[in-house]
């Protein structure tokens, strides 16, 4: 999963990329069809959120904001270093 992010001001012009890693359960049938009938993928990058309850990963490395959509921590640490 890769997450980029733009921080653009006045004052301010920061680009950059997150990457998490992502490992998927074995997934049966019978879970891809009940999560399909549940609409939640719609609208999302990746067709799934991890966010939603589902057992569809097993492990995450990295941010899970990121996977989410926003990658914060990095977003945070890149701001701090501009307010110092």
């Amino acid at each position: 999963m890769f997450g980029l992010y733009a921080i653009i001001s006045k004052k301010m012009r920061e680009t950059g990329k997150v990457v998490t890693k992502v490992t998927f359960n074995d997934l049966t049938e019978e879970v891809l069809k009940n999560y399909l009938d549940s609409n939640l993928w719609q609208g999302k990058a990746g067709a799934y959120g991890i966010q939603d309850g589902y057992e569809l990963v097993k492990t995450f490395d990295g941010d899970y904001d990121n996977v989410v959509g926003l990658p914060i921590l990095a977003l945070n640490e890149t701001i701090k270093e501009f307010l110092k």
